[in-house]
């Protein structure tokens, strides 16, 4: 099953090579371009793909309630008897 965000990957990654930057610089820029942190990190063009997908998919199957659900629960069990 061909992700949508892939080609887009792809596409991002191959035209930052042909303008001249090494694989790694490319990998990081795609990474950037796409949402993911760049700073101190070093991606492949696989693991944004990857991330970019399973981010997605988190993001689809997670309803709205569900994660509205999960901040309230995270900060009520973080604010306990001493705050």
């Amino acid at each position: 099953m061909d992700q949508p965000q892939q080609p887009a990957i792809r596409a991002t990654y191959r035209a930052l090579l042909a303008r001249g930057l090494e694989p790694a610089e490319a990998a990081n820029l795609t990474a950037f371009l796409h949402g993911l942190p760049s700073e101190n990190l070093h991606w492949s063009v696989r693991e944004v793909e990857a991330l970019v997908v399973r981010r997605r998919v988190w993001s689809e199957s997670a309803s709205t309630d569900d994660i509205l659900e999960s901040v309230i629960s995270t900060k009520g069990s973080a604010s306990g008897p001493g705050s």
